[in-house]
């Protein structure tokens, strides 16, 4: 009876010695496996955050970029409004100008009238000094120095007009010219806007980008994180099949 005992004990040690062993050679191969996918999603999963590392790089650089490029233009802008209104006002200069030409070109005709007046009055003083004979010819002279006098001045007034019309008509080249400037500024200045409405939507895509990228990098890290505690687990798991079979062995 003992004897069968025994034996029964004996056949019951060996099954479960070889269930024992059995178990923990699946055990290890699983964790092989385990392990060995692990480590290559571990390594997929670092070559990810490099990537993702990488590109974060890069659109920081372009976020830059994009930020440095806001402020040009929006300097830019700011000195086109400034030229702007520094051809509206020189424009008006110019136009204050002209009319202040028009005015003079108004006394010089008057001076004109006079100087024909002058010319006529001198004319007819001469006439009345002729008939005066001997008597008249003193007032003569004066009459006819006069007279010259008169010629020469509607001579240097036209000179004068002539100058005057020639500057209204450079001032009125001058202000065309303005007025065209101005708008091809206030046109620039508009497409200066629209590019900087473009470069605030880029920063904030950009922007938007990043932080989508710095949560996606933190995820990733999170994941690198749990498969070397998965990969040590395993390691463990395998330490203890090692452990167990080497007990299964010495039963």
């Amino acid at each position: 009876m003992n004897e069968e005992k025994r034996q029964q004990v004996e056949r019951e040690k060996t099954f479960v010695k070889n269930q024992v062993i059995n178990t923990s050679q699946e055990l290890a191969a699983i964790s092989e496996q385990t392990s060995a996918s692990t480590e290559e999603l571990s390594a997929k999963t670092q070559l990810l955050e490099e990537t993702t590392i990488q590109n974060l790089s890069f659109i920081t650089e372009t976020e830059n970029t994009s930020i440095n490029g806001k402020e040009l233009v929006s300097t830019q802008a700011e000195q086109f409004v400034q030229m702007v209104e520094y051809m509206t006002d020189l424009a008006s200069r110019m136009e204050e100008l002209y009319k202040s030409s028009d005015q003079i070109k108004d006394v010089v005709t008057l001076i004109t009238s006079i100087a024909d007046q002058t010319n006529l009055l001198s004319l007819n003083a001469a006439i009345e000094a002729a008939r005066a004979g001997q008597h008249g010819k003193g007032f003569a002279v004066v009459a006819s120095e006069v007279r010259n006098l008169s010629v020469e001045t509607k001579q240097a007034i036209g000179k004068v007009t002539g100058m005057i019309e020639e500057t209204n008509t450079n001032i009125n080249d001058m202000s065309n010219f303005v007025r065209m400037m101005e708008k091809l500024i206030q046109k620039s200045a508009q497409d200066n806007l629209q590019v900087t409405h473009s470069y605030d939507s880029i920063v904030e895509a950009v922007s938007g980008m990043k932080e989508q990228t710095t949560q996606s990098r933190k995820s990733i890290e999170n994941t690198v994180q749990i498969l070397l505690e998965i990969n040590q687990a395993i390691e463990t798991i395998a330490h203890s099949s090692d452990d167990l079979m080497q007990l299964a062995e010495d039963l």
